[in-house]
């Protein structure tokens, strides 16, 4: 991992700015767009387990859990 992989305080101060969710989306594609569409490694230590995603994301009033589901699949007369 290099130095320039990591998140900057520049980004974070980014993500931290953020008001709507579109900002955010906008903020993260920023940032992964300048690691070839990747998040920086340290991504998940410095906004999620620092609890900066929780506060920014109360700003909408959502909660920045991890949702699963299912991608790409149509539903149909075909479908189960």
């Amino acid at each position: 991992m290099k130095p320039g992989d990591l998140i900057t305080e520049e980004e974070i101060a980014m993500c931290q700015a953020c008001h709507t969710p579109q900002e955010w989306n906008t903020a993260c594609d920023t940032i992964k767009a300048s690691r070839g569409g990747n998040y920086p490694p340290n991504w998940w230590d410095e906004m999620k387990l620092s609890g900066r995603m929780e506060q920014i994301f109360a700003r909408w009033d959502d909660d920045p859990s991890l949702k699963i589901g299912i991608v790409g699949r149509k539903k149909g007369k075909n479908s189960d």
